[in-house]
């Protein structure tokens, strides 16, 4: 306990517990998205200490299907969703080729209309030419 510095008299000292806050109700101070968490706090009735928690993330918001890439007779194409709200990639996925026949691409049946283009023009020349020389 504690003494008297002059006489060294003692009093008795008797500790007392602090009492427990006494909160209000709780308010929002910020609501939560689905990439920051929101807050609350509520305040003791007594003397005025503020009690901060933190609020559970949202759920993502999910997109339909999005196409990134079309598929080709050569090529997959792919897709995603995102979220709505932040645009986070939540799934992605392979986009099967479209069905054809595998041994002409693009490129190959480009190459094989003017092939054919190429000599349709060569045949008419020389039909006319055929034809002048009767």
């Amino acid at each position: 306990g504690s003494h008297c510095t002059r006489c060294d008299y003692k009093v008795a000292q008797e500790v007392i517990p602090l009492l427990e806050h006494t909160y209000g109700e709780w308010k929002i101070l910020k609501d939560s998205t689905c990439s920051v968490a929101g807050e609350k706090e509520k305040l003791c009735l007594v003397c005025g200490y503020k009690l901060i928690e933190k609020l559970p993330l949202l759920e993502h918001t999910e997109s339909d299907w999005i196409v990134d890439v079309n598929p080709t007779q050569s090529k997959e194409g792919s897709k995603h969703i995102e979220c709505l709200e932040c645009g986070t990639i939540i799934k992605t996925q392979k986009i099967n080729r479209l069905p054809g026949d595998d041994s002409i691409d693009c490129a190959s049946a480009k190459s094989y209309v003017n092939y054919v283009n190429y000599m349709s023009g060569i045949a008419l020349v020389c039909l006319i030419i055929f034809k002048k020389r009767k």
